[in-house]
């Protein structure tokens, strides 16, 4: 039996210069946006429609 190497985890981060908290902000809105958009993609492909055909409406929403 052969010894296969461990596989590593990486984890990256990063720290952005924003004073004011306005880079903040918008990442915020951002990924609420992305959350919800995420969450009724999720139910609509649970309802049984085809994601490729969702595409479009989520692109233009």
């Amino acid at each position: 039996m052969s010894k296969r190497p461990a596989k590593l985890q990486r984890t990256y981060q990063t720290r952005l210069d924003d004073p004011d908290g306005t880079l903040d902000a918008a990442l915020g809105a951002y990924a609420d946006l992305y959350g919800q958009a995420e969450r009724e993609l999720f139910t609509d492909i649970a309802r049984g429609c085809d994601p490729a055909a969702l595409k479009s409406q989520y692109m233009a929403r």
